[in-house]
């Protein structure tokens, strides 16, 4: 097997786990989330940055030429500020749908964007 493959069965793996075990909750009150008994650890190394990059920082980043509008103290390109917003994060993208405003985040992603705000990051 690749190494993309790999990753990407690891990616889908880990997904399809955090999808079957679901969350009603709203995030960061309840560290007993079901997601958090079963998940795998979902970093900032390993995932975060990455989603945040692609999503984003084409708005949110405080070298981002074009801020679209966003405001200027909404900036992720470190892990502490990107946790500093984790309940606005996971309202607009999971409850709300509404960030990015181009849409285009899977199921899977927030799946894995909910697991690392709501059990993993620090």
């Amino acid at each position: 097997m690749s190494m993309s493959a790999g990753s990407s069965w690891w990616r889908t793996s880990l997904a399809v786990l955090l999808l079957a075990c679901g969350s009603e909750s709203d995030g960061l009150e309840d560290s007993a989330l079901p997601v958090c008994d079963t998940a795998l650890p979902v970093t900032w190394d390993n995932w975060g940055q990455g989603f945040l990059l692609t999503h984003c920082s084409g708005c949110h980043s405080a070298s981002a030429p074009d801020r679209h509008g966003a405001p200027e103290n909404v900036v992720f390109d470190t892990e502490e500020q990107a946790t500093e917003s984790a309940a606005t994060l996971l309202r607009l993208v999971i409850e709300e749908e509404s960030m990015p405003p181009a849409g285009g985040v899977r199921a899977e992603e927030m799946a894995l964007l909910e697991a690392w705000l709501s059990c993993y990051a620090e």
